[in-house]
């Protein structure tokens, strides 16, 4: 895999993140420790920091971390680690409005920078 592809496959999930964005119009949103999870938006896959970093800015109880998502399969070693970028409640609950949970996998959040 070249640079070049790594661009556009960068440029893709940009326009995918700002066509998303136009399309919910998002505002700043008082802060609300007890917002139900299913009112933070979605966003497409791999738009994690970018979807990360607008959460944090619009959400004020929302606060953004980076790290290491890894999977595995039903129990078995685990077969993946990937860079990527969620946001934390006030209360630890993980708000991640990239990633689509596929069943029959178990995923974990290595935070690289805890607080």
């Amino acid at each position: 895999m070249t640079a070049e592809y790594y661009r556009a496959l960068y440029a893709q999930a940009r326009d995918a993140f700002r066509a998303c964005v136009e399309k919910l119009q998002l505002a700043p949103q008082p802060r609300n420790d007890a917002r139900p999870l299913e009112e933070y938006p979605r966003f497409p896959p791999g738009t994690c920091d970018m979807a990360s970093k607008l959460l944090a800015e619009l959400y004020p109880e929302l606060e953004m971390r980076e790290g290491l998502l890894r999977c595995r399969w039903k129990g078995d070693r685990w077969w993946s680690s990937e860079p990527h970028a969620w946001n934390v409640t006030p209360s630890g609950v993980i708000v991640d409005s990239t990633w689509r949970p596929k069943a029959g996998i178990e995923y974990e959040y290595w935070d690289l920078w805890p607080s």
